[in-house]
């Protein structure tokens, strides 16, 4: 009997106890693309899925991430009257297409262990040369 209490309070202290918990939220203004995020704890990490919408069907997207914030006007580079903006630091890049409704789901495992902060944009590359960016997403683990 003693093993099965010892066992129950095992296994209730693992089932209670928080591992790291991570938030999503926006920031800036997209001038195309909208970007959005949800995290979803699973045993022992946050599945974080981040959708891009209101793309170009069929459209190539960049999923950039960074560990810095930004603000940067993208007009002086790619001209434009859109005020596109890039609102994170380039560390990692990864390029995919949007579906038929111009909709793309990309989503990662983050360990509970895992505390800070990381922000990811999508820029949107158009068949005619521009570049519309995303608003900006910044992911929190505590």
């Amino acid at each position: 009997m003693k093993k099965h209490r010892l066992f129950a309070a095992v296994v209730a202290a693992l089932t209670t106890t928080a591992f790291g918990q991570c938030k999503i939220s926006n920031y800036g203004k997209s001038c195309g693309p909208v970007f959005n995020g949800v995290v979803t704890p699973t045993g022992n990490t946050n599945r974080v899925s981040l959708t891009v919408s209101e793309a170009a069907p069929n459209s190539r997207v960049l999923i950039m991430v960074g560990a810095v914030p930004l603000n940067l006007d993208l007009r002086p580079f790619f001209g434009g009257t859109l005020d596109c903006r890039l609102f994170v630091r380039l560390d990692f890049l990864q390029q995919h297409r949007t579906n038929p409704a111009g909709r793309y789901v990309w989503g990662h495992a983050v360990p509970s262990a895992y505390a800070g902060s990381v922000y990811a944009q999508v820029a949107e590359l158009r068949t005619n040369g521009s570049v519309l960016t995303s608003n900006g997403i910044k992911l929190t683990c505590e």
